[in-house]
């Protein structure tokens, strides 16, 4: 016997559950029934529990779901005050967002102008980088965690101070350990910085002095040139560079060796790509394009799919980036200029949930940009950073976010079998015995799942009429169909009966007809008025 989450994520199966999702088992019973003319074999008994198996996973599966209520916390606001003329952080019940000022009030105009920025932890400054990019300047910050600082080492309109390179066209920064990445589209040039000497030296600081670059204008078949890229981002040390006008990614290493060229004249020929990400668990490269569809690349580039964002980047809002989750898997933020939604990765056809600033207290009128960092404070979780405006005010607003799960288990880990354990040996003679093994076997996993799911989850709705996962309701009287399960002589196979299709799938179905009653107590009950006035929403 093992754990069954260790079960779980051995079979790479992921805990994706979102409010609202409707359910089907993955095997119908059709699919797993005897057909009446095949012999009970152990080839083809262990098929059918094979599915069955994978049906209880399903099942293990929906007892964790992550709260829509997104983000999970709001930590604090960087902002200028009123009349003053410095820039504080601000807890949000003490600050009015519309009484703020725009950040050249306290000599930091071009904070007002940010498109674009990067977070990282530096150990040199115990907290945070931030890489923050406007059109024609590049500013880089510490702050830490805790919102007890915020100080801006540099800010610089040039990409070489000795060279007095001007910056023309920035689209994006991001960090690779102490190196800086910085790409300009205008020179289609991407830069590298040392942040060590950047930000230490003491005889020459805060000088930026560029490292190592590529670019200028080449095409597809200059590895080292572009036309021009509209972003690149990092995936495990590599960059990968989206040359938008040579319908390609092209990717290199930390030190600029070009490794692969990707073209996809195909797809980014007629819908020019916008925006590039990844995500360090899976591997995978996301790509948004200007006809708002999301392509997702596997790992290596083998294959691609992709899916219509316009339900969320509609044609009333503006797109303005992409990230991952820095510290769990499977979770992807869409941020436009009214909303950042999060989906899974696994299902990036539906939305997870979307930030709802209001339930902090927090309106703003449009966001500008976001990005995450893991959070050194609360392992496992993000500090996502938010640019926002507020009239002619910009506000950098922090929240942080996580899986969030929410269990219906009483236990949250416990010992089952295994599908090996259950499964027929090979060595053995198929016998009823031998069948009633398995059932057995199979039978107790389930009941054990059973007996420790407490009850449904159960959401209400917020002051803006959405209805929000808020935790888990015991089950209910109607339930007793599933809590008072009773196992019969029925469910086996009797030692006078002929060992026939028939006598097989009786069994099977007790535990597909248990599988059925357990999916059909997994739906979420949203709270009305009254406490014992529930109205089931959905199957999910």
């Amino acid at each position: 016997m093992q754990k069954i989450e260790t079960i779980f994520k051995d079979a790479n199966l992921l805990h994706d559950r979102f409010f609202n999702e409707s359910f089907q088992l993955p095997y119908a019973f059709e699919s797993i029934k005897i057909e009446g003319n095949d012999l009970s074999t152990y080839r083809i008994i262990n098929d059918s529990l094979s599915k069955l198996y994978d049906n209880f996973l399903y099942l293990y599966g929906l007892t964790k779901m992550t709260s829509n209520a997104v983000p999970a916390a709001l930590s604090g606001i960087y902002a200028v005050s009123g009349t003053n003329t410095a820039a504080s952080w601000y807890d949000s019940a003490l600050l009015n967002l519309n009484n703020t000022s725009p950040f050249y009030q306290a000599g930091l105009p071009d904070l007002d102008n940010v498109k674009s920025f990067s977070i990282t932890y530096s150990e040199l400054y115990n907290g945070f980088l931030m890489a923050a990019i406007t059109d024609t300047s590049l500013v880089i910050a510490s702050m830490a965690e805790d919102d007890s600082s915020f100080s801006v080492i540099l800010s610089s309109s040039v990409a070489d101070s000795y060279l007095t390179l001007p910056f023309q066209d920035l689209k994006n920064a991001k960090f690779i350990g102490d190196y800086l990445y910085v790409l300009d589209r205008y020179y289609n040039n991407l830069y590298r910085y040392d942040l060590k000497g950047l930000l230490s030296d003491d005889i020459f600081p805060k000088i930026l002095k560029i490292d190592n670059t590529i670019g200028g204008f080449g095409i597809f078949q200059d590895k080292y040139k572009f036309n021009s890229p509209s972003s690149f981002c990092v995936l495990k040390e590599n960059l990968y560079v989206l040359d938008a006008g040579n319908y390609s990614i092209k990717e290199y290493d930390k030190n600029f060796i070009n490794l692969n060229v990707y073209q996809y004249r195909g797809i980014f020929g007629a819908d020019a790509p916008v925006y590039i990400d990844s995500d360090e668990y899976t591997g995978k490269v996301f790509v948004v394009t200007t006809n708002k569809l999301l392509y997702i690349f596997e790992p290596g580039f083998t294959s691609y799919t992709y899916v219509d964002v316009s339900n969320i980047i509609t044609s009333s809002v503006t797109f303005k980036n992409i990230f991952a989750s820095k510290s769990f898997k499977n979770c992807l933020y869409i941020v436009t200029s009214q909303d950042i939604y999060k989906i899974y990765i696994s299902k990036p056809k539906n939305i997870v949930g979307k930030y709802s600033l209001y339930r902090f207290g927090v309106s703003v009128d449009d966001i500008v940009c976001a990005e995450s960092a893991p959070s050194v404070l609360s392992p496992g979780s993000d500090a996502i950073y938010l640019f926002t405006n507020v009239g002619a005010a910009t506000n950098i607003i922090q929240t942080s976010d996580s899986e969030n799960f929410i269990s219906v288990l009483s236990l949250s880990d416990f010992e089952v079998y295994t599908k090996d354990e259950i499964l027929v040996n090979k060595e053995e003679y198929t016998q009823t015995w031998v069948i009633n093994k398995a059932i057995v076997k199979m039978l107790l996993n389930h009941l054990r799942l059973k007996d420790k799911i407490k009850g449904r989850f159960t959401g209400k709705y917020d002051e803006n009429g959405n209805p929000l996962l808020v935790g888990t309701l015991y089950f209910l009287l109607d339930d007793l169909d599933l809590t008072a399960y009773t196992i019969t002589l029925d469910h086996f196979a009797g030692n006078n009966e002929v060992l026939s299709s028939a006598v097989v799938n009786r069994g099977l179905q007790k535990i597909y007809d248990l599988q059925l009653t357990m999916i059909n107590k997994s739906n979420t009950i949203i709270q009305s008025s009254s406490f014992f006035e529930n109205q089931s929403v959905s199957i999910g």
